[in-house]
């Protein structure tokens, strides 16, 4: 006969308080574990996906793709400010800034068209890799290699997966991405287009002033010199007993001078009387 040991209360309790710290402890990024695989060191811009399509958030995490990314990104770009290094890899990540180690232990299989590439079964974390790639991450993580997936079956081998999230239209991982960091390269680049316009056209009305001023000092200087010779010339009359004057001719106005003339002829006609 089997003897049970009796679970009191105090051990029921320190038994789930025990299971649970190892649960907290388990990696949460990881659905299985290989059992002698190969371990290599690669870069995620030389592996593939194994879907065609993954969810917007991970499984038994309350933490989306993005959430993840951003956050991953705050921490890259920290320590590119701090240290001056221009990529970061996943041990200054994994030591200082404290991501779970399996974020950058990615399942491996081999295309068996080609023995030579690999293709992740952690879909979801090797999207987000990827789009770090863009943000100073050096893309260096540790491949275990399988002979399948552990968490799904192998869809295809795809260089660029889909993400469903619900009331949105899926959208490509990479591709997407690298359509809004162009986009953002192109607003750079037309801002500094519209900021060189600018510039230039405030050179050429700078340029246009700086000329009308030029002439306006040439006119006045030719002024000046006209009017030295007129008094020269007007200092010479004076010696010689000549009067020279120069003046501007008023128009004469045809009313005032019939008047006069008829005011003239009246004056006559009273002498004749």
């Amino acid at each position: 006969m089997v003897n049970k040991k009796k679970i009191s209360k105090k051990n029921l309790r320190k038994h789930i308080t025990k299971n649970l710290r190892k649960h907290n402890k388990s990696k949460k990024y990881k659905k299985k574990q290989y059992k002698g695989g190969e371990n290599i060191r690669i870069n995620v811009r030389n592996i593939g996906f194994t879907q065609d399509y993954i969810n917007y958030k991970f499984t038994g995490v309350d933490e989306t793709l993005d959430t993840l990314f951003q956050k991953m990104k705050t921490a890259i770009k920290r320590e590119r400010t701090e240290s001056g290094v221009t990529n970061v890899g996943d041990d200054t990540l994994i030591t200082k800034y404290n991501f779970p180690r399996d974020l950058f232990e990615l399942y491996l299989v081999n295309d068996p068209r080609n023995p030579d590439t690999y293709y992740s079964c952690d879909n979801r974390r090797l999207c987000v890799l990827k789009r770090l790639m863009h943000e100073g991450f050096d893309g260096e993580i540790t491949g275990s290699i399988g002979a399948t997936c552990p968490g799904h079956d192998v869809d295809g081998y795809y260089q660029d997966i889909l993400i469903r999230e619900p009331g949105k239209m899926p959208r490509l991982c990479i591709k997407s991405y690298e359509d809004q960091l162009k986009k953002k390269q192109e607003a750079l680049e037309y801002g500094i287009r519209i900021r060189e316009a600018h510039r230039e056209s405030h050179e050429r009305i700078k340029k246009k002033a700086e000329q009308k001023e030029n002439a306006a000092a040439i006119s006045d200087s030719v002024l000046d010199s006209v009017a030295d010779s007129v008094a020269i010339e007007s200092a010479k009359d004076a010696k010689s007993g000549v009067s020279r004057h120069i003046f501007k001719a008023k128009p004469v106005n045809p009313s005032t001078t019939h008047r006069k003339q008829r005011v003239a002829e009246k004056a006559i006609r009273y002498d004749d009387d």
